[in-house]
């Protein structure tokens, strides 16, 4: 079980690298996953709070901890879950 901060992300492209870097975050909830699929238990919590995710968006784990979705076409940042433990 592992507990998560939702956070919605404002980011800019660097233009020499093509990498998003968060400019801000404002938090929105905290969700607790409790299957072995931290994803799709992420992408449950925003259904839950009201944000539905296009066929334009996915979920993934850049670094294995942290959970981003992001815009398939462009890859900028919307949202973030942050473990909490």
């Amino acid at each position: 079980m592992r507990k998560y901060e939702v956070r919605q992300v404002d980011a800019w492209a660097s233009c020499e690298e093509g990498i998003w870097e968060y400019n801000e975050t404002w938090h929105l909830f905290d969700f607790t996953a409790k299957g072995k699929n931290d994803r799709k238990s992420f992408k449950r919590a925003l259904n839950r709070h009201g944000i539905r995710l296009t066929p334009k968006c996915q979920t993934y784990s850049p670094d294995g901890t942290l959970l981003e979705v992001v815009e398939r076409k462009t890859q900028m940042p919307l949202f973030c879950a942050i473990p909490l433990e």
